[in-house]
């Protein structure tokens, strides 16, 4: 057996080394790459959204991109929060208000809550001005300057008529 082993690799020399020089090769590239991360070679793409809102660019490497997920994440999780207890906080001043409001209708005027929308109404038409609406102050300054403004155009065409008649007064 053992000289048919000798035989075989007599006539395969070739052969042989070709294989064993492949996979000192492959051995070798692995080698190589298994001290490589690949993490700080392959890229991901940022969406568009986040590119804006965050100021990144359109691709980080894959470990960059993690990284910079997490603390989005953590910043969009923590802000969420944040604005759940103020929706929290303002529905409760809400409810109290509204409490409030209900608890001085129903002890203060509990026969006259029929009465309050025609109250509104009216209180509204006697105190809140609407746009156009004019008050006396200005209506009356209004004609006074309009008086002046005439009584200062007929005087300057009684002059002309004066000066053109060629008459004195």
């Amino acid at each position: 057996m053992n000289s048919l082993l000798k035989n075989v690799i007599d006539q395969n020399k070739t052969r042989i080394a070709v294989v064993i020089g492949i996979a000192s090769l492959v051995t070798g590239v692995l080698f190589l790459f298994s001290g490589c991360d690949f993490g700080d070679i392959i890229k991901s793409n940022i969406p568009m959204q986040v590119q804006q809102s965050e100021g990144l660019p359109s691709k980080l490497t894959h470990n960059q991109s993690s990284n910079t997920f997490q603390d989005w994440q953590t910043k969009i999780e923590s802000e969420a929060i944040s604005w759940r207890r103020e929706l929290e906080t303002s529905g409760e001043r809400v409810g109290i208000a509204e409490g409030i409001t209900m608890q001085a209708l129903d002890l203060g005027v509990p026969y006259l809550n029929f009465l309050l929308p025609g109250l509104g109404i009216i209180v509204s038409s006697l105190f809140v001005k609407r746009p156009g609406d004019v008050d006396a102050k200005t209506i009356n300054s209004e004609k006074e300057g309009s008086y002046n403004k005439g009584v200062k155009d007929g005087k300057a065409i009684a002059d002309t008529i004066i000066a053109i008649s060629g008459g004195s007064q």
